[in-house]
């Protein structure tokens, strides 16, 4: 077995592949100027494993994790996304009370992620997978089920 780094010099929260879009997202955190930020970078699945895409979080939102989920678009076909979790962080706060799921997918004719839908959160997101056309989270001491209608609606319900 062969091994191949990439350096990223930044602390590593999460990360997954998605094969059939041959996107590998590794969500970062990094400090700027004294405020934590994070990151997540999509990069190429073949050697030498470069950036092709980072999606910069609001600043004090940090990515907690991230799942390949199964979802239908508008025309009811399948795709598969990546789904972020986040959580915006506070000294103040023993636990986050905001974070966010964010989910990418890549667009037709593009080979860069997109974001197709987004909603807030009461809490941090520390795991999602998806159910039955859902989007289940555990949201800091609970589940929280979103329904998604389809990958064009832009937002969870």
């Amino acid at each position: 077995m062969g091994v191949c780094s990439n350096v990223l010099k930044l602390r590593r929260r999460c990360l997954c592949y998605e094969k059939g879009a041959r996107m590998l997202a590794v969500g970062l955190v990094y400090n700027d100027l004294g405020i934590e930020r994070g990151v997540i970078h999509f990069l190429q699945d073949t050697p030498p494993y470069d950036d092709i895409y980072m999606h910069l979080l609001d600043p004090l939102e940090i990515p907690l994790c991230c799942s390949t989920i199964h979802l239908q678009d508008a025309n009811g076909r399948p795709r598969t996304c990546i789904a972020v979790g986040t959580a915006f962080i506070s000294r103040n706060e023993f636990e986050a009370s905001a974070g966010r799921v964010i989910v990418f997918s890549k667009s037709v004719g593009s080979s860069l992620p997109v974001v197709t839908m987004m909603t807030e959160t009461n809490g941090a997101v520390y795991d999602i997978c998806d159910m039955n056309s859902c989007l289940v989270c555990a949201v800091n001491h609970a589940v929280h089920v979103y329904s998604v209608r389809s990958l064009r609606s832009n937002y969870l319900v």
